[in-house]
């Protein structure tokens, strides 16, 4: 339900939840438990806690965000050459210096301030605003998702299945084989 229609002409629509409507787990106690998924997030836990702090964003959906996209990694440059934990792209840079995008804090900071902005632009609506993160758009289809010629820069179908229902329950889904699409490399 949370790629709702992307399967069908109309495309995606974004199912209306909010913030407050998230079930999650706390990451500090999820970082404490045998085989979890966040043990690369762990040196960055106060990054993601004073960042939830400013942005009301909760803390393990930041660091959902930059397992999901960077395996929590502050090195990484993707396939489009997004930036970083929560690859952020080169405009978001403070003063176009990509370098300062690869600090960890630098980039969970932009990731975060930029999620709320999106929320707010979706009108609170936090499955828009992570499908937005996720380069979604309502009304996009899976021939939307796949057409692009690089593997790389699909957009993962799986997005919203993964975070909401497994890195927020403190779970790989990876691991446990989440989503229905896989169509990501």
């Amino acid at each position: 339900w949370l790629d709702c229609g992307v399967d069908t002409p109309s495309g995606w629509s974004p199912p209306p939840i909010t913030l407050d409507n998230l079930i999650y787990k706390d990451l500090s106690t999820v970082l404490n438990q045998p085989n979890n998924p966040f043990n690369a997030c762990k040196p960055y836990l106060w990054m993601f806690q004073q960042l939830s702090g400013e942005t009301g964003i909760p803390t393990i959906l930041l660091a959902s965000i930059a397992l999901q996209e960077s395996g929590c990694n502050p090195g990484v440059t993707g396939g489009a050459g997004e930036i970083g934990m929560m690859q952020v792209t080169k405009e978001k840079c403070p003063n176009g210096d990509i370098g300062k995008c690869y600090d960890a804090y630098t980039n969970i900071g932009i990731g975060a301030r930029y999620l709320k902005t999106v929320i707010g632009w979706n009108n609170g609506n936090i499955a828009a605003a992570m499908g937005g993160y996720n380069g979604w758009w309502a009304g996009m289809t899976v021939h939307d998702a796949n057409n692009y010629p690089e593997c790389a820069r699909h957009n993962n179908l799986d997005y919203l299945q993964n975070v909401f229902n497994g890195y927020l329950q403190g779970v790989d889904p990876y691991s446990m084989n989440m989503g229905m699409y896989h169509n990501t490399c």
